[in-house]
């Protein structure tokens, strides 16, 4: 069906993305699946606020899609992303935690956090922009 070839041509686009980029340290790895529109369902936009690094890595994403495919657009549906973090626990220890994009931005607020340090929820919003939509 449609549904599985774009899965298959998004699979084969990724492989000739992650092939075509310099082998440089990240704090973070990207995988992409570029679906046609037409044949999955339609997700409202979100307008969260993501890291710098997060940011150039989908933008460097997108001018390799545009220069691939002059006249395509490509509309990030964040609330569809997942991640998974490595993160260490005064008591727990290291673990890897697998959470949605929001659930991560989020807990990537915590890095700068100083020991003790508190986050108000305003302030999640705002660095964010997450907005009570989510809840």
């Amino acid at each position: 069906t449609t549904l599985f070839r774009s899965v298959e041509l998004s699979s084969d686009f990724a492989r000739v993305y992650a092939a075509s980029r310099p082998n440089t340290s990240s704090s973070f790895d990207l995988s992409v699946n570029v679906l046609s529109i037409g044949n999955w369902p339609t997700y409202p936009p979100s307008n969260v606020r993501l890291p710098d690094a997060m940011a150039r890595s989908l933008e460097r994403f997108r001018d390799f899609y545009v220069s691939k495919h002059s006249g395509r657009t490509l509309k990030w549906q964040h609330s569809l992303d997942t991640c998974a973090i490595k993160a260490t626990f005064p008591k727990g220890g290291k673990k890897e935690l697998a959470v949605s994009l929001f659930q991560g931005l989020v807990l990537l607020l915590f890095n700068d956090v100083p020991d003790g340090g508190k986050l108000s929820f305003e302030d999640i919003v705002a660095d964010t922009r997450l907005g009570a939509r989510i809840y």
